[in-house]
């Protein structure tokens, strides 16, 4: 039986510890134990003045945020401290505060510098001792001071603190999880040390301490018969991060499933091989320098829900949306995508350019593109403009632009107006208020037939609505 060394068992009892507590400097103690002195005085002296004693609650209450770690409370007790007192009293005490002041912060700056360069230094000696371990108990050191630095943290709450914490909370985590598996490697229980692996590599809890190549470096190999098919495929996978490796992948999880042994496994590994499969014709369709039917297969890959492998596509799938957006953005502009940029930010710049020069054919085709990611992706749609009501708009320009070159003037008023009344960043609302005007100065006679209008409104609709049903391409005037 596997049982926790005690080095680890102090690690665990620490941690259900919820009051951090802190060693603050001695001149601090100092300050304030003197002047408690001088309150206890004032109190026997003058015991009626309610005063004295509420400057001792307060001195307390400070000497209670400091064990805690507390600077911003301590500092916020010294500040509201004197509403209490005597004017006398406010004073002293206004004296005394600004010294401490200083002192307490001075000390929260050093303390934070310490903890930051401690919780470092942590990491660095986690990530040491978990790659030259050779049993749980050559981790138990850093078990304890873990531990210990768990304790020790600051209670505030900011930026800081919180990133402290989470490097901590690596490390933790880490060493539980690192030392479960040496145990079971030692045990001989492959399948249970591996699936720890597995749950490490997963875990999103703090600071990542482990690269995941460091990880998958120690998966045990387990007879086929005992592996969980999630495991089989990722233990296949290991080391693929590029789209050109996934044709061997694939030839490697085939020869796998030819084994009659690992026949239980090939229910499950046949779905990834329609996944790998969906993401090689993306890469066919890339290197035919189909972009537009790349990017769309790429964005309705695997669309239809997730499993627990996806945390190995992912990246992989990135790679290839990145390359085909690159490629399809580029048809209609030079402006290069910068490298922290999301998606629909770009998106919205090329938008912008292509508006200011009038190609709303091309805004056409962006809103596409936009549609198809707010659509397809939603996850990493961030926007909050109305691409769908946007490509009705300009479609509807267009058309009336048509309609006017045509001699169709009735038609290209009611186009017109009905681009006026649309909205959004990227309508041209402004040059379909100049042509409808001139059009009204030219026929002011079509202006004030309303029958044409509403004849006109009501064909716009039926449009729609058969666009929708999809049975009209988009644009196509409808006919009379």
């Amino acid at each position: 039986m596997l049982t926790l060394s005690l080095a680890r068992r102090v690690f665990l009892s620490l941690l259900c510890l919820s009051l951090p507590v802190a060693v603050w400097a001695g001149d601090i103690n100092q300050q304030i134990e003197e002047y408690g002195k001088k309150v206890d005085a004032e109190i026997l002296k003058n015991p009626q003045i309610p005063g004295n004693v509420h400057t001792r609650r307060m001195l307390q209450e400070i000497r209670r945020s400091l064990r805690q770690g507390n600077y911003d409370n301590a500092l916020q007790i010294l500040t509201q401290a004197s509403y209490d007192l005597s004017p006398d009293q406010q004073a002293d005490w206004q004296r005394f505060a600004n010294e401490l002041t200083a002192s307490i912060e001075k000390e929260q700056a050093n303390r934070e510098e310490s903890i930051q360069k401690d919780a470092n230094a942590l990491i660095a000696d986690t990530r040491k001792a978990c790659l030259e371990a050779k049993s749980s108990a050559d981790l138990d050191s850093l078990f304890i001071r873990c531990a210990a630095m768990q304790g020790e943290r600051n209670a505030q709450s900011n930026a800081l603190n919180q990133r402290v914490a989470d490097k901590i909370t690596g490390c933790a985590t880490t060493l539980d999880a690192w030392a479960k598996y040496l145990d079971l490697r030692d045990a001989g229980d492959a399948r249970r040390a591996n699936d720890t692996l597995k749950r490490l590599a997963n875990n999103n809890s703090g600071f990542p301490v482990l690269k995941i190549d460091e990880i998958d470096a120690r998966y045990m190999p387990v007879p086929s018969e005992e592996m969980n098919p999630s495991l089989v495929f990722f233990t296949l996978a290991a080391g693929v991060k590029t789209p050109e490796e996934l044709p061997a992948l694939k030839q490697k999880t085939l020869d796998y499933m030819a084994i009659p042994k690992n026949q239980p496994a090939t229910e499950f590994l046949e779905m990834e091989i329609k996944r790998i499969d969906g993401l090689l014709k993306v890469q066919d369709l890339i290197a035919k320098k189909d972009y537009p039917n790349a990017f769309k297969a790429i964005l309705r890959w695997n669309s239809s829900g997730r499993s627990e492998t996806m945390n190995f596509y992912d990246p992989i799938r990135e790679q290839l949306q990145e390359v085909t957006f690159a490629k399809v953005m580029s048809q209609w502009t030079k402006l290069q995508k910068a490298e922290d940029e999301i998606d629909m930010a770009f998106i919205d710049r090329v938008l912008a350019e292509l508006s200011a020069k009038g190609e709303y054919a091309q805004v056409l085709e962006v809103l596409n593109v936009s549609e198809m990611l707010q659509r397809m992706r939603p996850d990493n749609y961030s926007g909050t403009g109305n691409p769908s009501g946007e490509k009705a708009a300009i479609e509807k320009f267009l058309a009336a632009q048509r309609f006017e070159e045509a001699g169709d003037y009735l038609s290209a008023i009611t186009n017109y107006r009905l681009v006026v009344a649309a909205k959004g960043p990227n309508v041209p609302t402004d040059k379909a208020k100049d042509a409808l005007k001139i059009l009204i100065e030219k026929y002011p006679e079509l202006a004030k037939n309303q029958d044409g209008f509403l004849l006109q409104e009501m064909q716009s609709l039926r449009q729609e609505i058969r666009m929708i049903m999809g049975r009209l391409a988009p644009g196509r005037p409808f006919p009379n």
